[in-house]
């Protein structure tokens, strides 16, 4: 007896939780009913939306451009299409930098059609790698922005060593040389085919000398695979001053089918001042407001450039401004003997009595004379603007 009434009380058990089970299934996701049935006994798909809507499809997310000189310019298209059913549209949103710019054809796409996304960049002046983006909006319900991107690496298809000529503080009566070197990283050995002058005028003033880069120049420059050694040879003549010419070399590169050298510098006279406290542009030497207990020293060199360098000589002419003391030091030459460097010492001995040779007017500076016996230069004037307090 105790028996039968187990096995009943399990029964009744196991249908009061099927019956909570199914209860609470169906409280969470009511059923609705049976899936349709065709004729043959096969399942009938549900009728998809009948809502048109645009879907945005692009052939690529991003393009690499490799190894790019910093003088090139990369240009890529990217391809849209619509593979919805209603109008797609688009709109440019921003870059990542200004180098990136996109352009954009059209701003809607009808069902099936496309079109293309341009996107350029150009290097900017630091070697390395770049990843730089572009966004765009849309109304595709699935896909309402999407970014398109172009990476690579920025190198050097040539350089020039050094990038600029520059010869400072020449003389006009003789001839001066300078050195480039141009360097070639590409497989393509560089051929310089020709060359000529930016400044025409100053044209007949330059030489120029090409020739190939020996292996052993070729080693001094890391991943240099060809090159050429470019001599300037700046001819007397020019007039006094500063002058700027740029000289370009027609190559064989379609990369850099033209390389600009520019070439700049300043003729001067022979016989030149410098040194701290020296005006070169209104020849004067700057001191200042000194008080009398004070004892004041500046050192200057006179620098003689040109044919007449090693024979210069110097003398200070009579008389000489109180209370200024003058010293001529002993001439040396410099750069293998390319100029020639005189010390000149200028001082102001302490409990100097009170004067004033300050002012715009340079009547009223002080001057002092050097005679030299340069055939062109034969005296040179130093003004002082300085004053002594009591």
């Amino acid at each position: 007896m105790k028996t039968i009434f187990l096995a009943v009380f399990a029964v009744i058990l196991g249908i009061a939780i099927g019956v909570t089970t199914a209860w609470v299934r169906l409280s969470i996701k009511p059923w609705k009913g049976l899936p349709p049935v065709g004729r043959d006994g096969d399942l009938i798909s549900p009728p998809a939306s009948s809502v048109p809507a645009p879907r945005l499809e692009v052939d690529q997310a991003e393009y690499n451009f490799g190894s790019m000189d910093i003088e090139e310019k990369g240009s890529h298209e990217f391809l849209v299409r619509n593979r919805g059913t209603a109008p797609l549209t688009i709109s440019q949103g921003n870059t990542s930098c200004r180098c990136a710019i996109s352009k954009l054809e059209r701003e809607t796409l009808l069902p099936g059609e496309s079109d293309k996304i341009t996107l350029e960049y150009k290097p900017t002046a630091v070697p390395g790698a770049y990843h730089q983006t572009a966004t765009f909006f849309t109304n595709d319900p699935l896909q309402s922005q999407f970014t398109l991107g172009v990476r690579g690496k920025i190198t050097s298809v040539v350089r020039t060593v050094p990038a600029e000529l520059i010869f400072s503080r020449t003389s006009s009566d003789e001839p001066t040389s300078g050195q480039v070197q141009v360097y070639c990283y590409r497989p393509e050995p560089l051929e310089i085919r020709g060359f000529h002058w930016s400044d025409k005028k100053l044209a007949g003033f330059f030489e120029a000398k090409i020739s190939p880069l020996s292996r052993e120049d070729l080693q001094e420059e890391k991943d240099a695979r060809s090159g050429f050694l470019l001599a300037i040879t700046l001819k007397p003549g020019l007039p006094q001053g500063p002058f700027q010419q740029k000289i370009l070399l027609t190559t064989n590169l379609p990369a850099r089918p033209e390389i600009a050298v520019p070439i700049r510098g300043k003729i001067c006279t022979d016989i030149s001042v410098v040194g701290p406290g020296w005006n070169d542009e209104r020849n004067v030497l700057e001191i200042g407001t000194l008080q009398s207990r004070e004892d004041y020293r500046r050192r200057l060199l006179l620098i003689v450039r040109g044919s007449q360098r090693k024979e210069v000589k110097f003398r200070v002419a009579e008389p000489v401004p109180e209370p200024l003391i003058i010293h001529l030091g002993k001439t040396v030459e410099l750069r293998n003997g390319q100029v020639s460097q005189t010390p000149l010492s200028i001082e102001i001995p302490r409990n100097s009595r009170p004067v004033n040779h300050l002012g715009t007017d340079p009547k009223n500076w002080a001057k002092i004379t050097l005679e030299s016996t340069h055939s062109k230069i034969p005296q040179i004037y130093i003004f002082v603007q300085f004053a002594i307090g009591g």
